[in-house]
């Protein structure tokens, strides 16, 4: 710890950027247990966009993202030339999947680095933020049907199933939004951490359905053993422990303070997303390889305005909540 410590201190001198601790920041702008390391407020953009070259506490949470977009390009790119040298209509999955992960990380990239102008900021670009969040559930749902479902299902479910999806994710964008503006930031607060958890959770179980039978089908064959759908399970797992990350503020509510430019949660919970989604274009990738998803047929041109509608309903809903955050925070500032 003592060397963690003297690293983190280090750090802090040599910067460039001034910051300032918690106590000088609006409680709606805290990050739980991160005691320093916040920007000035009421700057000119430039300075947050300058930002991006100097250390901060979101300094690391800004570039796991830019790099993961960048990851996330080359996989796109890699995957859709091997599918299509092989005709494969699964290159479909992974153009709409790829662009789904895209989108959640460039969001994400953007909210980190611009959210500490103002609190009305904060709020916005937070659920900008949310737009990207709810676009990955959006392409796992892609990626379920169109990529690692058993046959049966995919009969079953056809077409309806992505975009019944999209009802289920513009609801679940609207619950984060809300969580956001009736809690405020502070995700230490259970009411909050229950309505992100629980919505994100039905939209997991939601994609859960079109290869669940696989396990079952399996389980029951005679020569099939449960260790060949590893890839798909091992996706679940990362889900799990991403999930964890989230939700317990570890390692800095033992030692608030301690991870406060390096180590803290959230940017672990972050390097568990880009390798989440790794993991899920390797496991199309497998069942790709072992011929299982040849029954997977996507209408590239439908997935693509899916998406599309999508990301524009919940911007047309954030333009909406603009006043509603306003109220918010100059009630907040009437009862101070």
């Amino acid at each position: 710890m003592y060397i963690w410590d003297t690293l983190n201190k280090t750090i802090m001198v040599t910067y460039r950027l001034k910051t300032l601790e918690a106590g000088k920041v609006p409680l709606e702008m805290r990050v739980p247990y991160v005691n320093t390391g916040y920007r000035k407020l009421y700057q000119p953009w430039e300075y947050y966009l300058h930002s991006l070259f100097h250390l901060h506490n979101e300094t690391i949470n800004v570039w796991t993202h830019l790099i993961g977009c960048v990851v996330i390009i080359f996989q796109t790119y890699t995957y859709y030339r091997i599918y299509a040298d092989e005709d494969a209509a699964i290159k479909g999955t992974v153009l709409g999947f790829g662009l789904c992960c895209f989108i959640t990380l460039f969001n994400s990239a953007t909210a980190h680095l611009l959210h500490s102008k103002s609190c009305h900021t904060n709020f916005l670009v937070f659920m900008f933020d949310y737009i990207g969040v709810v676009s990955w559930g959006y392409g796992t749902a892609i990626l379920s049907l169109y990529g690692v479902s058993s046959k049966s299902m995919y009969d079953w479910l056809g077409s309806n199933f992505v975009v019944i999806q999209i009802v289920w994710t513009y609801l679940n964008f609207i619950n984060i939004c809300l969580a956001k503006l009736w809690y405020g930031h502070d995700l230490s607060l259970s009411q909050r951490k229950i309505m992100i958890v629980v919505g994100i959770s039905i939209q997991g179980l939601w994609n859960f359905i079109p290869f669940f039978p696989r396990y079952i089908n399996c389980y029951k064959s005679q020569v099939c053993e449960l260790s060949s759908l590893n890839h798909v399970t091992i996706v679940c797992v990362s889900f799990a422990f991403m999930t964890l990350t989230f939700v317990l503020h570890q390692p800095e509510r033992l030692k608030p303070g301690m991870f406060d430019i390096v180590g803290q949660s959230h940017q672990i919970f972050h390097v568990f997303v880009i390798l989440t989604m790794t993991l899920q274009f390797r496991a199309l990738y497998v069942d790709f390889e072992t011929k299982s998803n040849l029954h997977c047929k996507p209408n590239v041109t439908e997935l693509l305005f899916c998406i599309f509608l999508l990301n524009s309903s919940c911007l047309v809903t954030l333009c909406y909540f603009r006043e509603r955050v306003k109220r918010k925070l100059d009630n907040n500032n009437k009862e101070k």
